[in-house]
């Protein structure tokens, strides 16, 4: 059995990890189910969004990694009801402002999760991503464009 900081550390890292390769909000990924959301053999996340779904590719080695780590640790089998992403948002989003504070990637007042997943949109962007791709893996609705009469 692991010890109790080992399976802590890796809940917060595939939550960090799905929220910023993802671009979801934090509560979409607390909320995923690793047994229903995540497609291991076509390698994407399943975000509920509404009554839509998004899907998103993962990275193959952190898919690889979140199957290793569910098989090792018998996380989302149905005999030990332990979820990966299973964590309240009261713990997990002081521990990523201390993170993102103690990286100094980003000036102190934009250290929040709305901000890390911004940036990821314009890292993908500028990368040549398509904006409706972009839009459609973020959740982001059809902008509208109001003329003044």
């Amino acid at each position: 059995m692991p010890e109790p900081g080992v399976r802590a550390n890796g809940f917060f890292w595939f939550s960090c990890c799905c929220a910023s390769i993802t671009g979801a909000r934090l509560g979409e990924v607390l909320a995923l189910d690793e047994r229903r959301d995540i497609d291991f053999l076509r390698g994407v996340v399943i975000i509920p969004d509404g009554s839509e779904k998004r899907e998103v590719p993962l990275p193959k080695e952190v898919i690889a990694r979140v199957r290793s780590y569910c098989v090792r640790y018998d996380v989302g089998s149905d005999q030990s009801g332990e979820r990966i992403f299973d964590l309240d948002q009261g713990f997990i989003r002081p521990q990523i402002l201390r993170a993102v504070r103690n990286a100094a990637v980003f000036p102190k007042p934009f250290s929040i999760p709305g901000y890390l997943r911004n940036s990821r949109a314009i890292e993908l962007l500028q990368g040549g991503m398509p904006m409706r791709r972009c839009r459609c893996c973020w959740g982001i609705p059809k902008p509208t464009t109001r003329h003044p009469t």
